[in-house]
């Protein structure tokens, strides 16, 4: 299977997915079957990296796409047409495009890697919620977005830091299926029993009640630089984490990858962007009349 057929794939199951999410918030089952979709184009995404002929270009592309889809949800908000979510998947990829990019420069030591990383998140925190303050506080939502996932904010790019994690495994691992089964199979076996055993959650709230302090209070801006917002001391006693939390279904998408046969394909450069772009504000109209 070449790289065109596992990117026509995932459309279908993206297509799927977003069907449930903007028209159909009730019926899971779509959620179940779109869940597979970001993997792939995660797993294509990665070997895009490599096959490219000028990766500055790339990141430049994909970081152009990211601009403009945050424009034309601004645009959709001007215009009166609002949902109850927000889609930006280019956010995510361009992080992880610039992330393998760092990583693979070969004249710095793995130390100073992780740390212009981790200075890139750390400045871009500081810009946004220090000295942009008051800009940030008077905003719509659509401009915060589109400010966090210009400046390439992972907490606030969709999927944030597990799918940053998830795409630099995959990248490292892709050329051995052994290690890319191990690696992903790794990957979504953790989280699953992190949201199973509420781990983080329980983190907190032993040392928001135990410790306390200096330590507690650390330990809470630590998580909100990873989680942001969305990290709110969840019950510890929580929803059925497979049903309610369908996102294990990630793991049907590994079959997928391993079917691949290093063939590009038919080539399409601009297909999914195109598509992608598209097919979220029809949708995103089409919900806001039914």
């Amino acid at each position: 299977m070449n790289s065109f057929q596992i990117k026509l794939i995932a459309l279908i199951l993206m297509t799927i997915d977003h069907i449930g999410e903007f028209l159909f918030p009730q019926c899971d089952l779509l959620g179940y079957i779109g869940r597979l979709s970001a993997p792939l184009f995660l797993y294509i995404l990665c070997w895009s990296i490599d096959y490219t002929r000028n990766r500055v270009r790339f990141l430049a592309r994909v970081y152009a796409a990211s601009v403009i889809m945050d424009i034309i949800w601004i645009l959709l908000s001007i215009g009166g047409i609002h949902t109850d979510t927000y889609n930006n998947v280019f956010s995510i990829f361009f992080i992880v495009i610039a992330v393998v990019m760092i990583l693979e420069n070969k004249t710095l030591s793995r130390i100073s890697k992780i740390c212009i990383i981790l200075a890139w998140q750390a400045a871009a925190w500081i810009l946004v919620f220090v000295v942009m303050q008051d800009i940030i506080a008077n905003s719509e939502y659509e401009t915060i977005c589109l400010i966090m996932h210009s400046l390439g904010i992972v907490t606030y790019s969709e999927g944030g830091w597990f799918w940053l994690i998830l795409g630099v495994i995959i990248y490292y691992c892709k050329n051995d299926n052994k290690k890319l089964i191990m690696g992903y199979t790794g990957v979504c076996v953790f989280r699953q029993v992190c949201v199973a055993l509420a781990v983080f959650p329980r983190i907190l709230y032993f040392l928001e009640f135990h410790i306390g302090g200096i330590i507690s209070a650390i330990a809470n801006a630590i998580f909100y630089f990873f989680y942001g917002a969305e990290y709110q001391m969840a019950p510890i006693v929580s929803h059925n984490v497979y049903l309610g939390d369908y996102q294990w279904m990630m793991i049907f998408s590994l079959p997928i990858m391993l079917l691949y046969n290093n063939r590009q394909g038919r080539k399409t450069k601009y297909l999914f962007y195109i598509y992608y772009i598209v097919h979220i504000v029809l949708l995103c109209m089409l919900s806001n009349i039914m």
